[in-house]
């Protein structure tokens, strides 16, 4: 029904942030992997992890960004309708 639209939307809001937050950890896990061994890039043998440290904040963020929108739906933006 329509009058469940809201609830709906809010609700796959806090599963993909869910979703986010989740692939944020693995990201993390990943990331001290890569640390602790000391792994470098090849060709200019500088340590890869930092970079991988941005995968942690990019899930992180959008995983926040989506708690947001599910707090506040009209916070969300909307999607550009057809002309």
């Amino acid at each position: 029904p329509a009058r469940w639209t809201p609830w709906i939307e809010r609700a796959g809001c806090v599963v993909s942030a869910l979703l986010l937050f989740g692939l944020a950890g693995y990201a993390a896990r990943f990331t001290l992997q890569t640390h602790s061994v000391g792994e470098r890039s090849v060709t200019l043998g500088l340590p890869i992890w930092p970079l991988q440290a941005v995968m942690v904040y990019a899930f992180a963020s959008a995983g926040l960004r989506y708690l947001a929108y599910a707090w506040s739906p009209a916070a969300r933006p909307r999607e550009a309708e057809a002309a």
